[in-house]
């Protein structure tokens, strides 16, 4: 399993690094190293911080912000964005268990 070494900043106050969906959705593939020198930042609206760093930055938000591409390098977002950079993620995906869609509904 590849590693890959991230960090997480500028999410709303009191969340935790390791209980975002982004987080969990990760792990599934990789190994998933949270580590100050980071190999890439995934941050939110909530701060400033991704911007004391260099490395490639992945802006995620859940709601109405939309990405600035002049600040990130990629972005996940409920919006529909035509930009190559962008994927479409809506809110309920985040809290979406793969489970339920291997169920069968009569």
């Amino acid at each position: 399993m590849k590693t890959i070494r991230i960090d997480f900043c500028d999410f709303w106050p009191g969340s935790a690094r390791t209980t975002t969906g982004i987080y969990n959705l990760l792990k599934t593939r990789y190994a998933v190293e949270l580590h100050d020198r980071r190999i890439s930042v995934i941050y939110s609206s909530f701060g400033d911080h991704h911007r004391l760093h260099s490395a490639p930055a992945f802006f995620s938000r859940a709601e109405s912000h939309r990405p600035d591409f002049s600040t990130c390098d990629y972005a996940l977002t409920c919006h529909y964005v035509d930009d190559p950079r962008h994927l479409r993620w809506p809110l309920y995906a985040f809290y979406y268990e793969p489970e339920l869609a291997r169920e069968t509904r009569r």
